[in-house]
């Protein structure tokens, strides 16, 4: 009996303290929600993911501008002719010729701005570009005359290009621009129905015609590309013309250094860029340049197969004339310059070392 009111009792405390223990537990949980401060809401994993395809884009959102937004450069444009009815060796070059001599310099720096400024010779190239696009490539002409058709051609449209959207410090910023235009893929003639770019006509019609002296004829209004020469290219004259344009070529210091003590011959990268119309090999690529070297010495060592080959770097500079400005206006030339490079930086590191023009 003793046995049984013991296990009672120990069983009876048990249960009370078991109890206690519950009330106590709950008062304080109680008093914990109470004293315990708010915590910031936290961002929800999906708030990160992109929306579905269906969803509508988000209204509210407005991007900072630390600076009044800019005006967009200039998207160049050129109007075709309806139909190809000439040949390539009808076309009339000398409104072309009569337009490099009035405003290509000795040096092949262009008066962009005169040039702009004069709307008679504004339409004069728009029309000569016309009579380009009427040609149709289909009916036969020699390879004089397409040389000379298609040499002027890439030149023609690249001036204009750069006519439409002058000022501009570079041809690289539009190539391509902030809007994704690039004017040696975008800005095209119609020929014969088919469009061409300044790329198409450089790639696929000049350079499988198999003369490499076209890289030293066709201009892409850079610093660094061969000088714009102040003649349009004729068919009966297209030979000497090119054999003249890369003797300057090679007579600019600036594109061609050599070292006669270290056999060494230092080139513009335009030769890297498209070796392989120039030879299979170092070697045979400097021999098919020595022709054109600016002196016996030069000649000698490219013509030897020997030399050691390098290159120098590209001036993407526009090949504009040089004007004499105020120090004031010069200033505010810079600040205007300054204030392009966010939006010009990031093209201009896409662009170079593509091997573009």
């Amino acid at each position: 009996m003793q046995k049984q009111t013991i296990t009672i009792a120990f069983l009876f405390a048990i249960a009370f303290q078991i109890a206690f223990q519950n009330v106590a537990f709950a008062q304080s949980g109680s008093r914990q929600s109470q004293v315990q401060p708010q915590r910031a809401p936290q961002f929800a994993p999906q708030q990160f993911q992109q929306p579905p395809a269906s969803a509508a884009p988000r209204q509210n959102f407005v991007p900072r501008q630390t600076s009044p937004p800019r005006q967009q450069l200039a998207r160049p444009r050129i109007d075709n002719a309806t139909s190809g009815r000439l040949g390539i060796g009808q076309v009339d070059h000398r409104a072309w010729d009569d337009l490099l001599g009035r405003y290509v310099t000795n040096t092949g720096d262009v008066d962009y701005a005169s040039w702009q400024a004069s709307a008679a010779d504004r339409e004069q190239i728009r029309t000569y570009l016309r009579q380009l696009t009427s040609v149709d490539p289909s009916i036969q002409s020699s390879r004089l005359d397409q040389l000379a058709y298609w040499i002027n051609t890439y030149n023609a449209l690249t001036i204009e290009g750069i006519l439409q959207v002058y000022p501009t410090r570079s041809i690289k910023d539009h190539a391509p621009d902030q809007t994704g235009f690039n004017i040696w893929d975008d800005f095209k003639l119609t020929i014969g129905g088919r469009q061409y770019s300044l790329n198409d006509i450089e790639h696929k019609v000049l350079r499988p015609m198999g003369d490499p002296r076209i890289h030293f004829a066709i201009n892409c209004a850079s610093k660094g590309c061969p000088q714009l020469a102040q003649r349009a290219y004729f068919p009966q004259s297209v030979n000497r013309q090119m054999d003249d344009s890369a003797r300057g070529f090679f007579a600019d210091p600036e594109k061609f250094q050599y070292d006669l003590q270290r056999g060494e011959l230092r080139l513009s990268p335009i030769i890297e860029w498209f070796a392989d119309d120039f030879g299979r090999t170092d070697a045979e690529r400097m021999q098919t340049l020595a022709p054109f070297m600016p002196d016996a010495n030069s000649a000698r060592l490219a013509a030897s197969g020997q030399a050691r080959v390098s290159y120098l770097g590209y001036d993407w500079s526009l090949n504009a004339v040089t004007r004499s400005v105020s120090p004031s206006a010069q200033l505010t030339q810079f600040r205007q310059e300054l204030d392009q490079q966010d939006e010009l930086g990031d093209c201009r590191s896409r662009c170079d070392g593509n091997g573009h023009r």
